[in-house]
């Protein structure tokens, strides 16, 4: 199996957020963004979710992986990359 996240992108689509490309779980990822919006999640939250999911996508590609084969240890790993990122833009100034 091919695991593979490296044209992912989130797309506006009818007024919706939903990511497209080659990444084999990007039909559970849009069924999430879904259910988001039928249970009246505002378009911000469902576009922060959206890029969520791309960074989480990216990830898991990165690593070979797909959203079922992801651990603990690994998501670990993931929001420890996310934090390192974040200090290093606040540290040049960037924002959040």
């Amino acid at each position: 199996m091919t695991v593979s996240a490296g044209s992912l992108a989130v797309v506006r689509l009818e007024g919706s957020h939903r990511l497209e490309g080659s990444w084999t779980d990007v039909e559970m990822a849009n069924s999430f963004l879904t259910h988001l919006e039928a249970r009246g999640f505002s378009p911000a939250t469902v576009r922060a979710y959206a890029f969520d999911l791309l960074n989480f996508g990216r990830f898991l590609g990165d690593q070979g992986l797909t959203v079922v084969e992801g651990s603990a240890d690994r998501l670990v790993r993931l929001f420890g990359l996310a934090g390192e990122v974040q200090a290093q833009r606040e540290q040049e100034g960037g924002a959040p």
